[in-house]
Formats: C-alpha cells, structure tokens, sequence
C-alpha cells in the first residue's frame, strides 16, 4: 500500500526546489531508501553485548522492534522494485552488498535474513532470462551458506525457504490462503450455517426428550391445552361423527371408551376436513410446541423493536428467511402509496356570474432529471482519429510529397500535424509510415523522407522516446537483412537512428533490444551513421558510458571476441574496442616469437603505457599468455601426462616476470587476471581440474595473492560467464586458503 502511494506520488507529484537544487519526490524517496539500506546494521548495533550478558525485556522488546524495522525497509525497497521506481541495477546492487564479506560469516546473519526478504519480494521480477546467469550466481552462494554450521538454524532454515521459493516458480505454499476482512454475505453464510446447524441439533434432542415425555406420561388431554390456539387448520363446522379412540364409530352422544357414558369434556378434532384420527398424546405434544414457538417468537419480536435495519435483516437471514423473499413493498399507510391530486385553480371573482367553468386541460408533468449516463454521452470527449485512419492520411501526405513538386517536407510535416494522432499509437503509425509500407516500395526520394523526418523533429511533432519507440518496433518487428530492398531499408533505419539517438540512455535502449543478434547489422550501421554525424571521440565516450556489451548484439555464431574484432574492422569502429586489435596483435607476435623477452620488447614499442592499467589490457594479455601455455604444453586434455604438466609449469615460470611487471601488488588487476582465467576455461567447458590446477599455480608461483582469490570468490558480477560452474571446482580450495589465511594472522598476533 506505501510503495502504491509513492507510485502515484512519483508519477503526480511535481517538483520543488531544496536548497536550491532541483528534486523530485522519486530523487528524495531513492535517496532515503540509500541511507536506511546503508545504516540497516546500526538499528541493532546499540544492543549488542560483547561481554554476553542478556539483554532486559525492555531491551529485547526495543531490539525486535529495531529488527522488524529494518527489515519492513528491505520489503518496502523490493515492493518500490516491483512497481518499476527502484531499477533493477540497483536491486541487484543491494542483493550483492547483503551477501557476506566476512571470514565469519555468523556475524552476517542480520544480513542473510534481509536477502532472505529482498528475494521473497522482488525475486520473481529478477529472475528473467536475462538476469539468469546472475540468479544462479546468488543461489549458488545461498546454497553455500545455507550447508554452513556456523549459522543459526533460523537464518539456515530462512536461506533453504527462498531456495525452494525460486525451485517453485516464486509461488509461495501459502497463496491460497485468504486473509482480510470478509464480506457481509459471506459472513452472513457462516453464521447461518452455524445457526441452521445448532438448530438441527436442537430439534433432534427436542423430539428425543418429547418421545420419551409422551410415553412417560398418561394420555389425558386437558381443557386449557385446546383453548389455546391452535397450530393446524380445523373445519368451521364440527362433524357429525368422529372416530372414537378404539377405532369404532358411534353416533349421537359422545362417549369415552370407559363405556360409563360420562360426556367427554374434550371434543375430538377433525383435521384438515378428513376421518384422520390424531390421538390426544400427539395433539398435547403439537399445541404445547406450538405454544412455545409462540412464546419465543413473540420474546423475539420484542427483543427486535430496538434493533437496527442491518442487524435485523441479518437476524432474519439466521431464521431461514432469504433476502430476495423480503418484500420491498411499502406499507399500505405509506404516504408513497398515496395518490397525487392536483387542485384546480382558483375561479377569478369576475367570472363568478359566467356559466362556463374551467376545466382542467392541461396537467403539470413531472420533470424526470438527466441520467448521469447519458449526460456522459452527450458530453463525450473527441479521442481524435484512429490509427487506421491516421496511417491511411499519413501515407497521402508521403505520396503527395513524392508527386506534388508544391509539397516539401515542411509543409508535409505541418500537414502531419494537423492529423493530431493520439501519442498512444503515434510511434506504430511512424513505423508504418517510415518502413512497413516501403519495404515493397521504396521508390520515394530517400532525402525528402529524410528531410520530413527531421521537420517532424524540429516542430517537436514526434518526441525522442515516441521516436526511439518507433526504432524498437523496427528492430523487433522488421525483416532480415537480406534483399536489396531490405538493405535500403536498413540504411534509412541507421540513418533516422543516427539523427535520434545521440546521448547515451537511446543508445542503451537501442541495444538492448538488438540482443542476440537481432535485425544484425541494423545496430552496428547506427553506430557508423553516428560517427560519421557526431564525430569519432563523442562516440567513444557516449559508448563507453552506455557500458553496452556489443558481443551480445553478434549472431551466436559470430559471437567471439577474434570475429567482433574483424567485424570492427570492417566496419571502421576499432576506436570503439581498441583491446580486441591488441589482444590480435598479442596472439599473432607471441606465436611468431615465443621469446619473454622479445615478447617484453614488443610490448614496450608498441603499446601505449595508458593502456597497461586498463583492466580490458591484463585480460588480453591474460588470455593470451594462458591460450599459448596449455596449447604448447597440450594440459587441457582429461588424462594429460605429467611430462605435460611438468612443461606447464615451466612455461608459466618463464613468463611470470611479464605478468607480475604488469599487476603486482594490485588486487584489482590481480582478480582482473582470475576472471580471464575462469573466462577462458569456460569457453572450454572446464576441462575437470584444470582450473583448479592453475588456481593452485597461481598461488604457488606468487602471481596472484590470496586477498585476490578470496575478493573474487565474494564477488558477483555477471559481467564473465561460468563463474557458478568454476566456484564449484574450487570451492574446496578456497576454503582451505581461507582457513590458512585466518591461521597466519592468528600467529602473526601471538
């Protein structure tokens, strides 16, 4: 409900100025949802004991309330995610800072718990195609902790819960349990099933009690029990004979069946206009019940006097009688039932000797006010044209001005306008226009459609996010690059894109719906068509602040690092990647000359010193270096032998002095070189033991540091593939490099 109403803020409130800086409710929302993510850990700090004691009950009780807090704040921050106001970046930003960085990780169960919320919150929407190498990453770590004995068995119990969560399909074992408050009917229904249920128990004991009663007693019938009234029909007239008790029939005076002819007090009745006989026991039984039904009835309707309409109505539905059978039907003295009479007018003095009276001849209508509904009607707003309609205007303005030489694209452009098509289908009418219908047809002069298009842009007829929604439907809905016709579309497209997407957030979207190879190579012309419009270092740095991954916008065939180089070379754009051609340039001087030395050298000569820390630089050279060892020393086969596995070491040895020249004593560039590693051998399917084997060379030879394997084992990154399938191989190792690590500063300050 809060995160629904910071929506709704988020999107109406408006902005207002704070010490002079422009913010939104969204700006300051995002800024305190960062503090209290940051201080999550001090709203229990304070009741912490080093020395054990035990908290007071005050303090526990004001601790718990600290912890429910805290994590309210997680929930709260997963529900702002799901509503789109927290990006998914920073969701998997807070996930990665939840995961422990500690050697001790019981200190970190605060942490574990409020993962534990994020993902029960917001996992669902993480978990995407997309993100799955990443989501795998986390339950990998999540699994890990959840086997480890140091944590409480709440916070194992938790981590085993959100893993069977996402096995599940994030639907949780209680979702079809209702909660809220119930409606009035099906409260209604409840209790007069209840009520019909004790009233059946009641009557099953009542006719158990009054079966015995009547066995138990004579049968007499009294005087004071047939003065009452009765509960069942009799006839107006009494018969002229009756059944006597013993079945036979007498006639004249009435006698018992003592024979002593003594007149019955009693007369005998004839019910429903029959010779039924009804002894005298059952018709005791029948008027006494009927007395009490009566007695209640009237306690009842005494009781409901002072009763409200509501309570009544429900008093009656526990009674047995239905809403729908309660008439609605005024009562007959109900000034509603009423008829309306309408006095004549009064006769003038002056017509008073006059004969002829007034008749009435005309009567006062009653005026019947509007319907609310129809009042809408009249008053409807104009939503403008269709979309059909507003294509069919569009494409006779496009051929008015491929035709009519009076027609030039700003008067088409301002003819466009005067369509006013609705901003909600604007950006599929553009499509059509622009490409679907030329796609057969494409004789229209490419400048003058270019030329409208720019009038459409400098009269602010199509916003950018209304224009880059029309590229999106290009890349997701167009053809495949493969006839003439095709290609000239796909230069118009690179073209109008070139003239929209100039700033970094349109590059962004652009690429990523070209995913996967998608319309290839729609994207890349783009970024030619912006080269050649904004010039080579504005793209550079618009690129690399767009951070786009341009590998995965290849075809998967295409999709490696020695074809993306040739195709940037094709292309002209291998200022955007300029590692790809050294990484090249590395692998082709290194086969030529397998020397360290001259290796050095070259190096040295050929490659700008800005690049050497550039971590792009040590996982080409990375690469490079452990390519060349196992493909020399042949150690990537299962069952190498150990001559093979002496000369992989050997070479590791000589070409150590390069690596260590370049990241020693760096732990970032040092982890940069694990990454390689695990990159490498990923695109081998990890070989069994072979990246074990050169984490463990690694560390022997003194290349890489223990802080740089253990910073890259808490890392989480889905920036380089397989790092689940390589934490599996070496899990066992890292932990007991920990445990080394822990035992070296333990003696250290002993």
């Amino acid at each position: 409900m809060y995160a629904q109403l910071c929506k709704r803020l988020s999107d109406e409130a408006s902005n207002f100025l704070i010490d002079q800086d422009p913010n939104t409710f969204r700006e300051l929302l995002l800024k305190r949802c960062k503090v209290e993510f940051d201080n999550r850990s001090k709203a229990t700090a304070e009741f912490d004991n080093d020395n054990g004691t035990p908290l007071s009950p005050e303090d526990e009780e004001r601790r718990q309330v600290a912890k429910r807090k805290m994590l309210g704040n997680i929930r709260f921050i997963g529900e702002l995610g799901k509503l789109e106001i927290v990006a998914e970046q920073i969701l998997h930003l807070c996930i990665q800072q939840l995961f422990p960085r500690k050697s001790n990780v019981k200190d970190a169960a605060e942490d574990l718990e409020c993962l534990c919320q994020i993902m029960k919150t917001c996992g669902r929407i993480l978990d995407t195609e997309k993100a799955k190498p990443l989501m795998n990453q986390y339950f990998d770590r999540i699994a890990q902790y959840a086997e480890n004995p140091e944590l409480p068995l709440r916070i194992k119990f938790m981590l085993l819960d959100t893993m069977q969560l996402r096995k599940d399909n994030w639907v949780p074992r209680k979702a079809t349990t209702t909660e809220g408050p119930m409606l009035m009917d099906q409260v209604t229904d409840i209790v007069s099933g209840e009520t019909n249920g004790q009233n059946q128990r009641n009557n099953q004991m009542q006719n158990v009690n009054q079966s015995k009663e009547m066995f138990r007693r004579s049968l007499k019938i009294r005087d004071d029990m047939i003065s009452s009234t009765p509960v069942l029909p009799f006839n107006s007239t009494m018969p002229d004979k009756f059944n006597s008790i013993n079945g036979f029939t007498n006639s004249g005076n009435y006698y018992n069946v003592n024979g002593h002819g003594h007149k019955n007090h009693q007369r005998l009745l004839n019910i429903n206009s029959g010779n039924n006989y009804y002894p005298p026991a059952r018709i005791n039984y029948t008027i006494n019940t009927q007395q009490n039904n009566n007695t209640n009835n009237n306690m009842n309707n005494n009781n409901m006097k002072d009763l409200g309409p509501n309570i009544k109505k429900l008093l009656r539905v526990q009674q047995g009688t239905k809403p729908e059978d309660m008439s609605l039907r005024p009562a007959a003295n109900s000034m509603l039932c009423k008829q309306i009479q309408i006095k004549p007018p009064p006769i003038s003095m002056t017509h008073i000797g006059q004969s002829n009276q007034i008749k009435l001849t005309e009567v006062q209508q009653i005026q019947i006010k509007q319907n609310s509904h129809d009042k809408h009607k009249n008053t409807k707003k104009d939503k403008g044209v269709s979309k059909e309609e507003a294509i069919k205007k569009g494409l006779d303005i496009l051929d008015k001005l491929g035709t009519d030489p009076s027609m030039d694209a700003m008067k088409a452009a301002k003819a466009f306008a005067d369509i006013k098509v609705p901003d909600r289908f604007l950006a599929d009418v553009m499509y059509v226009l622009l490409f679907e219908r030329f796609r057969k047809r494409v004789d229209l002069d490419e400048e003058l459609l270019f030329r409208f298009t720019q009038e459409t842009k400098k009269q602010s007829i199509i916003s950018e996010s209304i224009a880059i929604d029309c590229l999106k439907r290009f890349i997701l809905k167009g053809p495949e690059y493969e006839s003439d016709d095709d290609k000239t579309l796909y230069k118009r497209f690179s073209k109008y894109a070139a003239e929209i997407c100039q700033n970094v957030s349109s590059i962004s979207e652009l690429a990523e719906v070209s995913e996967n190879g998608k319309r290839y190579p729609a994207f890349l012309m783009v970024l030619q068509d912006l080269n050649e419009v904004i010039g080579k270092n504005e793209l550079t740095t618009m690129f690399k602040e767009s951070k786009v991954n341009l590998l995965n916008t290849l075809p998967e065939s295409l999709r490696t690092k020695e074809q993306l180089a040739e195709i940037l070379q094709e292309r002209n754009l291998t200022f955007l990647f300029p590692l790809l051609r050294i990484q090249s340039d590395l692998w082709k001087q290194i086969t030529s000359d397998s020397n360290p030395t001259q290796f050095y050298k070259w190096i040295k000569e050929n490659l700008d010193p800005v690049h050497y820390v550039d971590p792009g630089f040590i996982t080409a050279l990375t690469t490079v270096l452990v390519k060349f060892i196992t493909q020399e020393a042949n150690s990537t086969e299962l069952n190498a032998s150990k001559a093979d596995l002496e000369k992989e070491k050997s070479l590791l040895e000589k070409f150590k002095p390069i690596m260590r020249t370049f990241f020693d004593d760096q732990n970032d560039l040092q982890m940069n070189t694990i990454y390689a590693l695990q990159t490498y051998f990923f695109s081998l399917d990890f070989p069994k033991g072979l990246l074990l084997r050169w984490f463990n060379l690694m560390y022997e030879l003194e290349i890489v540091e223990e802080e740089a394997f253990l910073k890259w084992r808490e890392d989480v990154t889905d920036a380089y593939p397989g790092k689940g399938k390589a934490l599996f191989q070496v899990n066992t190792w890292l932990t007991w490099l920990a445990e080394a690590e822990s035992e070296d500063e333990e003696d250290d300050d002993d």
